[in-house]
């Protein structure tokens, strides 16, 4: 019977982010105390006074009804809030949830920026890797074309060249240069003195006909004079010219001698590539030296892209990202996080507002709990 009259009661307090009731035990039996002490009044008082009693009775009969419904309105509020608090419990479920896919979404975002920048720096080295592979292949194809130069010129392998032109090519070349300097300045030389010997001839011409004129007779010692003198011009430009045409035929010899060819090439042609020859195997030299710098070029810059594209690996290890940042996974993990932060916004500005199964707001349920508890205490105050 007891149990029967207790009524259970909640006062509402927060634990962390949750809401928890506490059950009051208003016992029913201290009402009844109540009641049978009032009773025990109300008959001693009948047979003094009846009205009185009358009175008495219907007041406690009133306290009782009023002291039920504020308990049943309690019971139906706190029914409300219970509703309302499980949805609360489920969104904070959620919200939780959420919030832990953020922190950890957040946490490979911030660990995954080393596995990003590892990446960016081996992708760097390697384009500079490839770039120097590039350089090399120009080097080393210019460094071919320099040294096939500096080996063929003019369609004369030059080694062989070289052979021949320190073994007789040179000495021969000098031996007819030499004839033809010779030859030449005989031939300036001859041409020096042409006009004097030829003036000189036309003089002792015209001085030998000017005395032939005068009646000067042959015969004489004046004209033999006139006609020796003439004589000795005339041999003079003899001589003159026959210098001139010998150093002339020197000349051609000597320039026949150096264009004629022998195995293909002439004295000409050799001197001409044995002068451009050195600079030919010098360019030849640098352009090979130019393709080892970029062969060794090529050997740093893939180890500086194999250290790191070893840096992006144990960064992508050390952050459980196989396959870097742009893997789905993570993506995926990164989606959640913008998912969850969006989530959490809207469960947590919304929370207070979620509806009970009887469409009520939670916090207006917990308002109309308190109001009812309010009027419960009050009426058992004045049932006292």
């Amino acid at each position: 019977m007891e149990n029967r009259n207790n009524a259970l009661h909640y006062k509402m307090y927060k634990s962390g982010k949750s809401i928890v009731y506490a059950g009051l035990a208003t016992t029913a039996a201290l009402a009844g105390l109540v009641l049978a002490n009032t009773n025990a009044t109300a008959v001693h008082a009948d047979a003094a006074t009846p009205a009185s009693a009358a009175v008495t009775s219907q007041a406690a009969t009133t306290a009782a009804n009023s002291s039920a419904a504020t308990s049943a309105e309690i019971a139906s509020q706190e029914a409300v809030v219970n509703s309302a608090s499980a949805n609360v419990e489920q969104q904070q479920n959620v919200v939780n949830a959420a919030s832990d896919a953020l922190q950890s979404a957040t946490n490979l975002n911030s660990t995954s920026a080393a596995v990003a920048s590892a990446a960016s720096a081996y992708s760097a080295a390697n384009s500079d890797y490839y770039a120097a592979r590039h350089a090399q292949a120009v080097a080393h194809k210019a460094a071919n074309a320099a040294s096939d130069s500096a080996a063929v010129v003019s369609g004369v392998n030059t080694a062989d060249l070289t052979a021949w032109w320190n073994q007789t090519g040179q000495s021969d070349y000098n031996r007819v240069m030499n004839a033809k300097s010779n030859a030449q300045a005989n031939l300036d030389e001859a041409q020096a003195q042409s006009d004097t010997v030829v003036n000189a001839w036309n003089q002792a011409s015209d001085a030998v006909a000017a005395a032939e004129k005068a009646g000067l007779k042959s015969d004489s010692n004046e004209m033999k004079a006139l006609n020796a003198q003439k004589s000795l011009a005339y041999n003079n430009m003899v001589a003159v010219q026959n210098a001139i045409k010998t150093a002339r035929n020197d000349v051609k010899a000597a320039d026949k001698m150096l264009n004629n060819t022998k195995d293909g090439i002439s004295l000409n042609q050799a001197k001409a590539i044995m002068d451009q020859l050195p600079a030919l195997k010098k360019a030849a030299q640098e352009a090979e030296q130019a393709y080892k710098d970029a062969v060794q070029a090529t050997k740093d810059a893939g180890d500086i892209a194999n250290a790191k594209y070893n840096a992006w690996t144990a960064a992508r290890k050390a952050n459980n990202l196989p396959y870097g940042t742009d893997d789905p996974v993570y993506q995926s993990l990164s989606d959640a996080a913008s998912s969850a932060a969006a989530q959490i916004s809207r469960d947590e500005a919304g929370m207070k507002a979620l509806p009970t199964a009887d469409g009520t707001a939670l916090s207006q349920a917990e308002e109309w709990a308190k109001e009812a508890q309010t009027k419960l205490d009050h009426n058992r105050v004045g049932g006292n």
